[in-house]
């Protein structure tokens, strides 16, 4: 992987040739933007090496999230057996599935957010609710009603959109920040009637 300086705030990962994904700095910590490419959980592995030698993050306060292919590579990157990154405190996987234990989830307790719409036609509904039963506490799953595969997550001022945002910065807010409010923030953010439910297992 070469790791290539932007601009001051953005770095651009790439592997084979093809931009994989960036880092970009932002106040509060940095954002992975990923642009798909086959192994990128390895890659962001190296990502986390690259910055913490630069001294640019606070190896305690690491999270990862991803939507769609994004997710499937949070959750080996979080919660696959063999090689999780420890370094990862907590995990909120959007519109994703993972495997069965053991592969998946054996031994491992780093804090869980998944959200998915029960009416994402490209992973189904039951797959991440399937996922989510299998993890271990603390975890949540964010149901998005009538939400499909996409469009809860593009941003914008629509309901599930602003809720998605809410929740997930709440949830990061207790397991990263150590902020013990958060997770009653999380609760009231996330009981949206017709927009969205919460089951949790806070541990």
């Amino acid at each position: 992987m070469k790791s290539t300086q932007v601009t001051p705030d953005t770095i651009q990962l790439t592997r084979f040739g093809f931009v994989n994904c960036y880092l970009v700095r932002e106040p509060d910590g940095l954002t992975l933007i990923d642009t798909g490419l086959s192994g990128s959980h390895n890659d962001i592995l190296g990502a986390a090496n690259f910055l913490k030698a630069r001294g640019d993050i606070d190896a305690k306060r690491i999270g990862a999230s991803g939507h769609s292919l994004g997710a499937l590579t949070t959750y080996r990157l979080v919660y696959e057996t063999c090689c999780a990154d420890k370094r990862v405190k907590a995990a909120a996987p959007m519109s994703g599935a993972a495997g069965d234990p053991p592969q998946f989830f054996t031994g491992i307790s780093t804090p869980l957010l998944a959200e998915h719409g029960d009416a994402d036609g490209t992973i189904p509904y039951q797959t991440g609710a399937d996922t989510f039963a299998k993890a271990n506490p603390p975890k949540f799953f964010l149901t998005l009603i009538g939400g499909g595969h996409t469009p809860p997550y593009r941003g914008g001022p629509d309901p599930a959109p602003t809720t998605v945002a809410h929740v997930t910065l709440d949830f990061f807010d207790r397991y990263l920040k150590s902020d013990q409010r958060a997770l009653e923030r999380l609760r009231q953010d996330a009981d949206q009637p017709g927009v969205a439910k919460l089951q949790e297992q806070a541990g």
